[in-house]
């Protein structure tokens, strides 16, 4: 920088320092280095034959350290190929595409697959760029980013609902899911069940709760969003586990995958902070 910029104080007024702040970090580098750099005895300063030789190794390094740069530059914006995002497939339809839609007018070269299984897809494997996931903590071999608290709720059609909150003595029906986890947990005392139906996924459970065989309990996100269900106004909301984006450290440098993890997380955080303050 002193001797491409002619000088002292001209490589001080590139560098916005004082010219005294560059011949300190001079002095710095020939004590570090164990070598003389400048012959400071003659005006303007010259380079000593090793300082030459060092200037020209210098000039090397930064011609590759920005060609590395310019390397990563073009791999970071390459939004060629598509996204492959899992989840489930209410999921993607609350939470996703909304934001894939958003996110189609600012990038409209980008593609995406979406791949919905109630099943996980191994993320580590390669096998989903992005995975929407419902959990507790993810795993610690992946990136993970907290979207937002899932929260549930009892739903049902509003005869059903209305006999629940009403008449305390009264039966009820509620639908279970095979799978275990908070949809089998019901905050409901047993003597007040009078019939279960038994489903094996989760979109049958809602066209089920739908279709008036039972009560179930949805997330607060579905549950509000589908038609003809209401929730229980005396069965408090069930904090359970939180909604999760996750990737794969391999792809910690794509910009494509990140302008979709960074949408969705917008969003999603939004449409889950509503739900968590609508009823507070």
């Amino acid at each position: 920088m002193l001797f491409q910029n002619g000088g002292v104080k001209n490589a001080a007024n590139v560098l916005r320092v004082s010219h005294q702040t560059v011949s300190r970090r001079l002095n710095q580098l020939e004590q570090t280095l164990g070598i003389r750099l400048v012959n400071k005895h003659r005006h303007p300063w010259e380079l000593t034959e090793k300082g030459v030789k060092l200037c020209e190794m210098a000039e090397k390094m930064d011609v590759i350290a920005k060609e590395i740069l310019r390397f990563s530059d073009e791999d970071q914006l390459d939004f060629s190929g598509p996204v492959r995002i899992n989840s489930i497939s209410w999921g993607h339809k609350l939470l996703v595409i909304p934001a894939l839609k958003l996110l189609k007018k600012k990038n409209p070269q980008l593609t995406f697959q979406l791949c919905s299984d109630d099943s996980t897809v191994d993320v580590q494997a390669g096998l989903a760029d992005i995975a929407l996931r419902f959990t507790r903590t993810p795993p610690q071999d992946l990136i993970g980013k907290r979207v937002g608290p899932l929260l549930l709720e009892v739903f049902g059609v509003r005869n059903i609902i209305e006999r629940l909150d009403g008449d305390q003595s009264s039966t009820v029906p509620i639908i279970k899911t095979l799978s275990a986890g908070p949809h089998q947990r019901w905050p409901i005392p047993d003597k007040r069940i009078r019939e279960v139906v038994v489903v094996n996924d989760f979109s049958t459970l809602v066209e089920a709760a739908q279709s008036g065989l039972g009560l179930a309990i949805l997330p607060t996100i579905v549950g509000r969003q589908s038609s003809g269900l209401v929730a229980s106004q005396t069965i408090n909301m069930i904090t359970s586990n939180s909604v999760w984006l996750l990737r794969n450290e391999d792809t910690r440098g794509s910009a494509k995958i990140k302008a979709v993890e960074d949408e969705i997380l917008n969003l999603g955080r939004t449409l889950l902070s509503d739900v968590s303050t609508a009823r507070q």
